[in-house]
């Protein structure tokens, strides 16, 4: 059986002509999965991979998540390519996300049963 599926958008950039669907989809699951249970609470996700100044070799990600109503969290990363990138900005965001939610009380928490 199927997982539900997450609600937020994730919008990837990069300055790469030859930037593949591969990435996207990669980049776009990882984030998925990683903040899946604070689903109900993010607006939308922006993500921008980029070549490091002076080291093509390397790729820096920046993820920036907009938390409903008039919040944000962003993180960057840098690897030795886009995926490690990706998984080192993930990593960062969600404990940043975990860490903002665990100060505030969720809807369902705050309702008396």
């Amino acid at each position: 059986m199927e997982g539900a599926r997450v609600v937020f958008p994730v919008h990837v950039r990069t300055r790469w002509i030859d930037f593949s669907p591969a990435l996207r989809w990669y980049t776009a699951r990882t984030l998925e999965s990683a903040l899946q249970p604070f689903a109900s609470r993010i607006r939308s996700i922006y993500v921008r991979i980029t070549d490091v100044p002076g080291d093509f070799d390397s790729r820096t990600c920046t993820i920036q998540v907009l938390i409903k109503p008039f919040a944000f969290a962003s993180a960057s990363a840098t690897g030795a390519d886009a995926h490690d990138a990706v998984d080192g900005a993930t990593e960062r965001v969600r404990a940043i996300v975990q860490r903002r939610f665990a100060r505030q009380p969720s809807d369902e928490k705050s309702r008396v049963a």
